[in-house]
């Protein structure tokens, strides 16, 4: 018997009528739930078809609304990147719910003109498996908790050109920094691609040193207020979520309760002076379980990223104890990408049923 994957194609032009009952089959299918973007992209390919120019520029403008003045696909990879979305979801498609389509609709790895192929009519094999659908997350997620544990890396590097590939190796958010140091700090063109890739994004203030004179509530306001600028003005970082802080030190008991909690202090003054209609943000702490715990407990922040115990160091006796944190470092990582390159990172995870203030951008 002849299963409908080895059905013969008919590479012919079919009628208008017959490509448009297909993309429709296509859009309210369960692997295109909650995909808007890519039956957009999809339907922008099958209609210009026949056309004889458009590039990565016009679809990024045309379909992803992206400035003509401003966009340049050589720094924005939305199209590559919905591309690669848009072929992973049309083979999910035909393999399943759409095998027994008349119509075939693909889009070739190089380049963006689709061919639209008829199937010759063949007996299935049996019934139809029942898909399971998975919904897909909000296009922002500010305050949701997940309900599984989420892995990720936080890097001190632009991420735009591996974001495909992590997010091929089960990396579900990446971190990245806002500081004074430019070449570390989360670009508008990074977030884009890693929204695309459908990665999660954390956001982390790197302070100006690791020691205690680093920290003082003139400190704390003078970083909240950058922090917050560089979110509202050069990222749009939706109301809601989160902009972690480190206290990337090993601060005892008195340390936390003086010049730490001043910074947190500092920081949540800059916060509360956004006007009204302004994005509000969450306050993370980074830092040991102490100082984590101390910080939520004194509502100065609302989410807890528990950095690993310093080398040499005896845990606090109630270190153990501290476990409603909303992330967790683990150890450092190196991971393949493209080219066989490799990058270096620090993994991280959350904690399940914890809300992790991460985002995604529009």
């Amino acid at each position: 018997m002849t299963s409908a994957r080895s059905a013969p194609l008919v590479a012919s032009d079919p009628h208008p009528n017959d490509v448009r009952a297909e993309l429709h089959r296509i859009a309210v299918s369960r692997a295109f739930a909650h995909a808007g973007a890519s039956c957009l992209l999809l339907d922008y390919l099958v209609s210009h078809r026949h056309a004889q120019l458009y590039s990565a520029y016009s679809i990024g403008v045309e379909v992803f609304g992206r400035s003509p003045a401003a966009f340049d696909p050589a720094d924005d990879p939305v199209v590559g990147l919905q591309l690669v979305r848009l072929r992973s979801k049309l083979g999910q498609y035909y393999a399943g719910e759409g095998r027994g389509n008349p119509l075939r609709i693909r889009v070739p790895v190089h380049g963006y003109r689709v061919r639209i192929e008829r199937v010759e009519p063949a007996a299935l094999p049996g019934p139809m498996p029942r898909l399971r659908s998975v919904p897909a997350p909000s296009s922002t997620i500010p305050t949701g908790a997940p309900m599984v544990v989420l892995t990720g890396v936080k890097a001190a590097f632009e991420l735009t050109q591996h974001a495909i590939s992590i997010k091929q190796q089960g990396i579900d958010f990446a971190i990245r920094y806002y500081s004074h140091s430019a070449s570390k700090n989360l670009s508008m063109a990074e977030a884009r691609a890693l929204t695309d890739a459908g990665i999660h994004i954390g956001v982390v203030w790197e302070t100006i040193g690791a020691h205690l004179h680093s920290f003082s509530r003139a400190q704390g306001m003078a970083d909240g207020a950058s922090a917050y600028l560089m979110a509202q003005s050069g990222i749009t970082q939706p109301s809601g979520s989160a902009i972690y802080f480190e206290v990337d030190c090993n601060p005892n008991s008195d340390d936390i309760a003086g010049p730490i909690t001043r910074y947190f202090e500092g920081i949540n003054q800059a916060f509360k002076a956004a006007r009204p209609g302004e994005p509000v943000y969450q306050v993370g702490v980074y830092g040991s379980a102490a100082c984590c715990e101390a910080m939520v407990g004194a509502g100065l922040a609302t989410l807890s990223w528990l950095a690993p115990a310093p080398e040499k160091t005896q845990p606090a006796p109630d270190a153990s104890k501290f476990e409603s944190f909303n992330l967790k470092q683990l150890a450092p990582a190196v991971l393949p990408v493209d080219d066989g390159r490799r990058i270096h990172v620090e993994l991280a995870r959350s904690n399940e049923g914890f809300p992790t203030g991460f985002f995604q951008i529009l």
